[in-house]
């Protein structure tokens, strides 16, 4: 493997944790065999063009996110296998030297999901999600790499061209990827503002604005009786440790489910209305109880309505595509269609990822 891949592994590893109305979709050109060929739809708002994946739209009742898991791992090519054991090789030269190296957290690799499903005289929207065993080596070589030149059987190409190019991510995830998944929620406080984060200089994505709380699913930590992931316990402990505040399972409301194109990752987004004032979440962190803290240099307190945070988003940059589908979803959920197209219509939002060309 090439120096400069497990060089970018390491030196980065701090930096690289990524209805009707609103599926508007741009179509998206790639390079494809034709017998593949297929146009996948990234989120368009306003005049920006998102590389997320909107797979289905809720909102889901708890009842309704139905979890499956298999306590097998996905088997990786040799390749990929190849490139985690020199990572892990280079990960223990740079501890034993007393420098700092990551720490290989557990997680859920998605391995494929089910939309469409209905029940009930409401047709309440069913979410069928499957699971493996992963962790965050695999997702650094994977999902955080797609795009490093690699040497394949003799043969230059990136891990997205070998194993993405044929695959829509609205119907299923890679499985030759590590496929992390997490979610990721924005809280409205009780004097009516959004808080988005602004991520710190030694956290992933530094300096990006992202949602209130992304939160990766953990084993065993956010496991449920089967051993998959609970995405509402990963949610309760995403808004304790990124906010210090504590809010019931009961208060969390997921409406969509979807990918992110740049990453291959899957996510659910969602949003919760809290109890507490912005001066209240202000002051809770001033006192340094939320346990990561650090992931954030500055929290931004918006009025909760489609214009105040349309003009936040062309103001600010960088935004990742996580934190644009998550308040535009929590913004369609509170306020319906025309006033966000509307305060969206000519939106042009500078985002900290896109798709190779």
């Amino acid at each position: 493997m090439a120096t400069s891949f497990l060089a970018a592994c390491i030196g980065n590893w701090h930096k690289k944790r990524n209805w009707r109305c609103l599926e508007n979709f741009l179509p998206h050109t790639q390079k494809q065999p034709a017998q593949h060929a297929y146009e996948p739809g990234y989120l368009k708002v306003g005049k920006t063009t998102v590389p997320w994946v909107v797979c289905s739209y809720g909102p889901y009742k708890r009842e309704n996110i139905e979890i499956f898991y298999n306590p097998c791992e996905v088997k990786k090519p040799p390749e990929i296998q190849q490139l985690y054991r020199q990572l892990v090789k280079e990960i223990n030269r740079r501890e034993a030297k007393g420098e700092p190296v990551p720490f290989n957290g557990l997680g859920y690799q998605l391995e494929k999901f089910f939309v469409g499903y209905r029940k009930g005289e409401h047709e309440e929207p069913i979410l069928k999600l499957h699971f493996r065993p992963t962790d965050y080596f695999t997702m650094l070589v994977t999902d955080n790499r797609l795009d490093e030149p690699i040497i394949i059987n003799n043969t230059k190409t990136t891990l997205r061209e070998k194993y993405a190019s044929c695959i829509n991510l609205a119907y299923s995830p890679v499985p030759e990827f590590a496929t992390h998944f997490g979610v990721g929620l924005m809280v409205v406080t009780y004097d009516k503002k959004i808080i988005f984060s602004e991520r710190g200089p030694t956290a992933v994505d530094s300096f990006v604005f992202f949602p209130s709380v992304a939160e990766g699913s953990s084993r065993p930590t956010d496991a449920l009786h089967n051993g998959g992931p609970d995405p509402y316990r990963t949610a309760v402990r995403g808004i304790a440790e990124e906010l210090g505040i504590e809010v019931r399972p009961e208060q969390i409301k997921f409406l969509s489910f979807g990918a992110n194109a740049v990453l291959c990752e899957y996510a659910l987004c969602g949003v919760v209305y809290v109890d507490h004032t912005s001066r209240d979440i202000l002051e809770i962190r001033s006192l340094g109880i939320p346990k990561d803290r650090w992931e954030n240099q500055r929290l931004h307190f918006v009025n909760f309505s489609p214009k105040a945070v349309a003009e936040f988003m062309f103001l600010h940059k960088p935004w990742s595509p996580f934190a644009v589908v998550c308040a535009v979803h929590a913004l369609y959920d509170a306020f319906g269609p025309a006033p966000l197209t509307d305060a969206f219509k000519n939106a042009k939002i500078v985002l900290s990822q896109k798709l190779p060309e």
